[in-house]
């Protein structure tokens, strides 16, 4: 799995796919940090995707670098109360701070795959490097 840490930690804006009534939905998102929790993201409540995860809490994630390489990582999401999340999400996201602004954190949704599948493939190489976590 540190590979497709690795990979995230350098490539962490991509899409996230969800689910609601059986239509598919997907929007651009930061994958802000990944920790022995999961990997973590956040929305602000009340928008479609806060409560697309409170229907459907399976989603995928995927993120592109500039040479076609990726990673797509599907499981279920987490919703976490922790300030600390929320605290590490201002500290690495620079989006976040702007939307944050005022420190209205009561607004900030931050939900974390604890486990899922993800393989990070390589351009050019057809050999997809695939952990379960």
């Amino acid at each position: 799995m540190k590979e497709i840490f690795d990979f995230l930690s350098k490539n962490k804006f991509g899409s996230l796919a969800t689910c609601t009534e059986n239509q598919p939905d997907n929007r651009p998102i930061e994958c802000v940090f990944t920790s022995e929790k999961g990997l973590f993201f956040y929305t602000t409540k009340g928008k479609d995707l806060a409560e697309q995860l409170d229907q459907n809490k399976n989603v995928c994630f995927s993120a592109t670098d500039s040479e076609y390489s990726y990673v797509k990582i599907k499981g279920p999401v987490s919703m976490s109360n922790e300030k600390e999340d929320q605290f590490r999400i201002l500290e690495n996201s620079k989006f976040a701070k702007q939307v944050f602004a005022n420190d209205n954190l009561s607004s900030m949704l931050v939900f974390y795959m604890p486990h899922g599948t993800g393989m990070l493939h390589q351009h050019g190489n057809n050999k997809p490097i695939c952990h379960e976590f």
